[in-house]
């Protein structure tokens, strides 16, 4: 589809918001707070991320760990404590596992990135470093492409460098305007490519599986503040107010609640989301440390 007409189609469904929301009952749903649990108590949670046998991995910063978690919410596997060498973290701020057989996580404070198996056992530490210089940058977020490959924006260069899943270089971006401005959320969506928004921005940028550019499309004002997440081949947006789950088709937005729809359950601001391949929803509210699921 032309990104003309996809474009067209995600301003339609965004437009509509309301008269959607309407449609969506929330008692057509199973909502339900996971975590806490009986065995999980979160801490100031920055990132959570679904793999592919649907256990859920969430970046508990407070807690300095990143724990793995049933559809339930019971523990069965964690990783960290406070510190520099390898399994520990200093502010786990990101965590992608959607594809490949890894779990990697964003140890922001340590301004490097950790690998672990899907049981969460350590298996490497990688910096990011620039040419031969052997200049070490802050990644600042991260993002799984559907082979494995890791995408990280790297905030003092201001670009998105990709790695295969040895950590070796593959290629990097650094968008038209000669950077990359700071990236609050991005994902990489089968067969469309990576998408982002910047900080305090409306713009939706993408790039494809080499970090080609594609065109980028605008967002209204008020959806600013977007938390992104891939669900397959389509793209999952939520803020505060709305999820929506948008595909370049016809009917682009085929999941969402309203704002009405969230704040009655309680949910303060939506930090991040995950979709499993059932259709299950995961929303983590950092604010009130909870991770709920939806069920379909």
């Amino acid at each position: 589809m032309p990104l003309s007409t996809a474009a067209r189609g995600l301003r339609v469904a965004l437009g509509l918001l309301a008269l959607l929301g309407s449609c969506v009952s929330s008692d057509a749903r199973d909502w339900k707070v996971i975590l806490p649990s009986e065995s999980v108590t979160l801490r100031d949670p920055r990132a959570l991320s679904i793999g592919p046998d649907d256990l859920l991995y969430v970046a508990d910063a407070g807690n300095q760990r990143v724990v793995a978690v049933d559809t339930s919410g019971t523990l069965i596997a964690e990783a960290g404590g406070f510190g520099n060498g390898n399994g520990q973290f200093q502010s786990p701020e990101d965590v992608a596992a959607e594809w490949g057989t890894s779990v990697w996580v964003l140890d922001y404070g340590n301004r490097r990135i950790q690998r672990f198996s899907r049981s969460l056992s350590w298996q490497a530490t990688y910096e990011v470093l620039i040419d031969d210089t052997q200049d070490r940058r802050s990644p600042a977020a991260i993002a799984l492409a559907p082979d494995g490959d890791l995408i990280v924006y790297d905030r003092d260069g201001q670009t998105l460098l990709r790695y295969d899943p040895g950590f070796f270089p593959r290629a990097s971006f650094d968008g038209a305007r000669g950077y990359v401005g700071e990236v609050a959320s991005m994902a990489f969506v089968r067969g469309h490519g990576l998408c982002w928004i910047e900080r305090g921005g409306h713009t939706l940028y993408r790039c494809d599986a080499m970090l080609n550019p594609l065109p980028s499309i605008e967002l209204p004002p008020e959806y600013g503040e977007t938390t992104l997440a891939a669900a397959d081949s389509s793209l999952l947006t939520g803020a505060r107010g709305f999820v929506i789950r948008w595909q370049s088709s016809a009917r682009p937005a085929d999941t969402l609640f309203d704002a009405r729809t969230v704040i009655g359950k309680e949910i303060r601001t939506i930090t991040s989301l995950a979709m499993a391949s059932s259709g299950t929803l995961y929303l983590l509210d950092r604010t009130t440390g909870r991770v709920v699921r939806v069920s379909p």
